[in-house]
């Protein structure tokens, strides 16, 4: 179990303006789960932003809202302005500790591949994260990959090869490609175009121009 990380939230009014929100340095936010009916939360901006890049959405938060003792939530859902690539929404979720919940896992590439170091291939990750089942309480921040196992062009790790622990379960089909090597492009040589007509040799154009003269 990874260590739980602390999050402040407000109730967000009904009254309350979304823009005026935004600008005044706050996240608009929803709370939801079994245990608790959807409610409208603000949160300060930076530190939302700290803890998401510390927790993602696979790592477990304490969350105090008001008075109310703190209950365990997970960063469900994170929305980004389009242009700007800011925070403009998030979505938590409070999870049942008895209850098992599938949540996305990021994949942490370790090792160096000698199909790439020694050979010249060039490294596919057709994966960042990989889903997972399991009680809130076995929870772990990221799954290691080594990249070692790949050692030519004919090597690969699935997701069947992951090393996860035994309390989760991984979703989705196990042959799923996580990351492979492949050649590289090897350029073909330009052939060299002959030229349409014959360059006159030394001489010859002189005696055109001299003809013409005539």
């Amino acid at each position: 179990m990874t260590n739980i990380i602390a999050l402040e939230a407000q109730i967000r009014k009904p009254e309350e303006n979304i823009t005026k929100l935004r600008t005044s340095g706050f996240i608009p936010a929803v709370i939801y789960g079994s245990k608790h009916e959807n409610q409208n939360l603000k949160i300060d901006r930076n530190k939302f932003i700290k803890v998401f890049e510390e927790a993602g959405e696979s790592q477990l938060l304490d969350l105090s809202l008001g008075k109310e003792k703190p209950f365990k939530v997970i960063i469900k859902d994170v929305q980004f302005h389009p242009i700007k690539n800011v925070i403009t929404h998030a979505d938590l979720f409070q999870v049942d500790m008895t209850q098992k919940i599938e949540v996305e896992v990021s994949l942490n590439f370790i090792g160096e591949s000698k199909a790439v170091k020694e050979l010249g291939g060039m490294l596919v990750k057709n994966y960042d994260t990989v889903l997972v089942k399991c009680l809130p309480g076995d929870l772990v921040d990221k799954i290691d990959v080594d990249l070692s196992k790949i050692t030519d062009y004919n090597s690969n790790i699935t997701i069947a090869d992951l090393n996860i622990p035994a309390s989760m379960e991984i979703q989705g089909d196990l042959r799923q490609v996580i990351a492979t090597a492949i050649e590289p492009e090897v350029e073909e040589a330009r052939p060299v175009v002959a030229a349409a007509t014959e360059q006159p040799a030394a001489g010859e154009e002189a005696k055109t121009d001299d003809k013409k003269k005539e």
